[in-house]
């Protein structure tokens, strides 16, 4: 399946929206295989899923830019399609992993799915559909938007990249935990602070156009 998406996105590689995706997904795959194969016996290849999320992060990034480039309610909604995609992968891997790597404690693998189906899926349509009668004023809510998504990514990517690193890495601390725990607290602080600036500014676009219909 990572072969055929290689070559699928190389061979229509001009068409936009897949720019450099082929060589984000080699990449992703490369990194990533080194950590199923020997991990197991040599823990500190659990490393090589650093570089992976962030390829998986500049994947989401492109995918992003291109659903988010002519902004409307059906660019949201489409954001809104990838992370269920995201959120069923999300879980199918988390199940398939621990049953390469045998592992009976809490990972943050398993919290994957959830994240991307609720902040994700069901978040992103819910905006939707409240903002399908404010279309005339939807780019005030671009910003916002784009730094919860990145918040979200950001979180996400850190959960993917703690808990395999957990798991492949036998328990050896070859990265300070404190490290982690902050990496995966920037995307926490900027998915809040893009959440609370989401609310704010759609409950400030229905009160300004409920004002206006009650004056008429």
């Amino acid at each position: 399946m990572g072969i055929f998406l290689i070559i699928w996105t190389w061979k229509y590689r001009d068409k936009e929206g897949l720019k450099n995706t082929s060589i984000l997904i080699a990449a992703s795959f490369l990194f990533y295989i080194p950590v199923v194969v020997g991990a197991c016996f040599i823990p500190e290849l659990g490393a090589f899923m650093i570089p992976k999320t962030i390829a998986y992060v500049l994947l989401v990034v492109t995918g992003f830019k291109f659903f988010i480039k002519d902004f409307s309610p059906e660019n949201i909604l489409k954001n809104s399609a990838v992370f269920l995609f995201m959120g069923l992968v999300g879980g199918v891997f988390y199940r398939e992993f621990i049953n390469i790597f045998p592992w009976g404690e809490f990972t943050t693998l398993s919290i994957v799915h959830v994240h991307l189906i609720a902040l994700g899926l069901i978040t992103l349509f819910v905006i939707y559909v409240l903002m399908q009668s404010e279309r005339e004023r939807i780019e005030e809510i671009k910003i916002p938007l784009t730094v919860y998504i990145t918040g979200l990514t950001w979180t996400v990517a850190s959960f993917l990249v703690r808990g395999i690193y957990s798991i492949t890495s036998s328990k050896s601390e070859l990265f300070p935990d404190a490290a982690l725990s902050g990496i995966a607290g920037i995307g926490h602080v900027l998915l809040g602070v893009g959440m609370v600036c989401l609310i704010l500014k759609i409950i400030s676009i229905k009160t300004y156009i409920e004002g206006a219909e009650n004056e008429q």
